[in-house]
């Protein structure tokens, strides 16, 4: 037959003009119902089968990997199966090759090139609108033509004897979201009216189509996320004004409500006191706090009397508008405190065994000597005071230290010129560090900033890295105090303040522990008439902390220990010099 007669365009007569339009009204309205994308698309495809009374009729999709026939009806199963990757590339980019009789030949197809829009309208079986379409393969592929035609879809359409062939694109938005495929046996069975009209059918079935699969993308991410929230071993809720709208099965679980019961309940009720409540709410939801994530712990009642401990995380719902509420995650924290309760529990027995021995030992020591004296001993009566004088100063230092480490007194901060407190708390222990054997070095920067502090703490600070450091040296060596100022990481100036001895090092199995309570490695003749309570280090790192600092550890067994104190300068602090009385502007000072 000649090609060209598929252009010859007839008028259409009333009678299928009336039965196009009753077409395509039953296809919208089935495309507008409530039922599955699936059982929508086989319902759209019977309509047209039957109305064109063609063989078969199929619909691919783009976006799934060689476009395959997501709906079909009157295709043999074959058929479908060596048209599983018709249409175009393989992930690599490289064409898909065919198999079989056309083995190792690319199938660019003539399916990919009306999904990717490469038609030419000039020739006769492409029509303006895209399509492709011809009533006779045998014809097509044995013209000139045919032989341009991408090597594919068509082929294989002739090899299954059927003649009549039609590719409508499916768009929405300018973009091409498949094609609708119609298949007959028989020659002539398209003409170009029916072509223009499946078209325009094909647009309402893409803008319908584009509106199912957002409907199904928004269901299937709502789907995972109810997953999500089902699975997760943290309560989640939405919290607005106080009141709970909305929580995940975990979060009723934990407050003892059924999810019913949560919506619309307040936070207050569970609670047991109000101004924990009031605290909470507070730390939580305070629209003058800048929008991020606030934390706060608090212990909850549930309404059959039992109690947790909860951790709290919250975050506003919209940034930058706090009256749309706040997405609020709970933990059960309660194992946690207990774990926590029972290894204080363990350390305070670790301290008591400690601050046992170290006062049964002063006590030991006071009573032998006092024993000597009253069987008249008199020589002896210097000895003992000496030794009582001694104890009452190690047991003033061990209430010290457990009062400091129990009730931690609110550091009164001053703008201070650091290297002062560091010379007084250095001539205390002076006898200490000379009876030691120690030499102690000084490097002071000559010039830095004031750094606001409580000079009280700072000295204590100095003073147990001082203790450590003669405890680690018990053979003499060398004790090492500087300071230095330097821009931190944030860019402020800050001081770093290092103390370092040349003494026995730290087990590096022991490093991690350093700074716990109540853990020590020394022993007694380490630690002199005591074995330590081990709150040394637990202290300066709770100063530091406190005012903000951080500290650093470097160590090496059988060379030394180094501390680096580093806290920030007063901001906006007046550049000072050392007094030059005081001698301190000497690059090194031994001692």
């Amino acid at each position: 037959m000649e090609l060209d007669a598929q252009r010859v365009a007839t008028t259409p007569d009333a009678a299928a003009v009336h039965a196009e339009l009753a077409l395509a009204a039953v296809v919208l309205e089935v495309l507008g119902s409530s039922e599955g994308l699936p059982e929508t698309l086989d319902s759209v495809l019977i309509l047209i089968k039957d109305f064109t009374d063609m063989e078969a009729v199929g619909l691919r999709l783009t976006g799934v990997h060689g476009s395959p026939y997501c709906v079909a009806t009157g295709f043999p199963e074959d058929f479908l199966c060596h048209q599983s990757l018709p249409c175009g590339f393989e992930h690599d980019g490289e064409l898909h090759r065919a198999s079989g009789e056309w083995c190792g030949k690319p199938c660019g197809c003539v399916c990919g090139s009306v999904l990717r829009g490469a038609t030419d309208p000039s020739q006769p079986y492409f029509s303006a609108g895209g399509s492709f379409w011809t009533n006779s393969t045998t014809d097509l592929l044995a013209s000139p033509a045919g032989a341009e035609l991408p090597y594919g879809t068509l082929q294989y359409c002739n090899t299954f004897g059927y003649e009549s062939v039609a590719l409508i694109p499916l768009r929405a938005g300018g973009t091409c979201l498949g094609l609708l495929q119609l298949n007959d046996s028989r020659p002539d069975r398209l003409t170009i009216e029916l072509v223009l009209f499946l078209e325009k059918l094909a647009d309402a079935l893409g803008i319908a189509l584009a509106h199912h699969l957002a409907d199904e993308k928004v269901h299937e991410q709502a789907r995972i996320l109810d997953a999500i929230l089902a699975a997760s071993p943290v309560g989640i809720s939405l919290v607005r004004n106080h009141l709970v709208e909305w929580a995940n099965d975990t979060a009723c679980q934990m407050l003892g409500v059924s999810p019913d019961e949560s919506i619309g309940t307040s936070t207050r009720r569970f609670y047991s006191e109000a101004s924990e409540w009031e605290r909470v709410a507070r730390e939580l939801y305070s629209t003058t706090t800048p929008a991020g994530t606030r934390e706060t712990e608090a212990v909850l009642t549930r309404p059959d009397g039992t109690s947790f401990d909860c951790r709290f995380t919250a975050c506003r719902l919209v940034a930058d508008d706090p009256s749309q509420g706040y997405i609020v995650v709970l933990s059960d924290v309660t194992a946690r405190k207990q774990a926590e309760e029972a290894e204080r529990m363990a350390a305070v027995g670790q301290m008591a065994t400690g601050v046992i021995h170290d006062v049964s030992n002063l006590l030991s020591s006071i009573r032998g000597w006092a024993n000597l004296v009253q069987k008249g001993h008199a020589d002896c009566q210097q000895d003992l005071l000496e030794v009582v004088m001694r104890a009452t100063a190690q047991g003033a230092a061990i209430i010290d230290n457990l009062m400091a480490f129990a009730a931690p007194q609110e550091a009164i901060a001053e703008a201070t010129r650091i290297e002062g407190a560091l010379e007084a708390v250095l001539s205390v222990a002076n006898p200490q560090l000379q009876g030691a054997g120690i030499e102690v070095v000084r490097q002071y920067q000559p010039e830095g900033w004031p750094v606001a502090v409580d000079p009280a703490e700072v000295g204590r600070i100095l003073l147990n890295l001082v203790i450590n450091a003669i405890h680690a040296m018990p053979r003499g060596g060398r004790l090492t105090v500087s300071t230095e100022y330097t821009p931190a990481t944030s860019g402020r100036e800050e001081l770093v303040l290092t103390v370092a001895d040349t003494g026995t090092g730290i087990n590096p199995e022991h490093l991690p522990r350093i700074f716990e309570p109540f853990f020590t490695t020394k022993t007694k003749s380490e630690a002199g008439s005591g074995r330590g309570t081990g709150l040394g280090l637990c202290i300066v790192q709770g100063i530091v902390t406190s005012h903000g600092g951080s500290i650093v550890v470097r160590t090496e067994v059988g060379v030394g220990t180094t501390f680096e104190v580093h806290l920030p300068v007063v901001a906006n602090g007046n550049h000072l010099q050392h007094d030059e009385a005081d001698n301190l502007a000497t690059a090194t000072v031994t001692q």
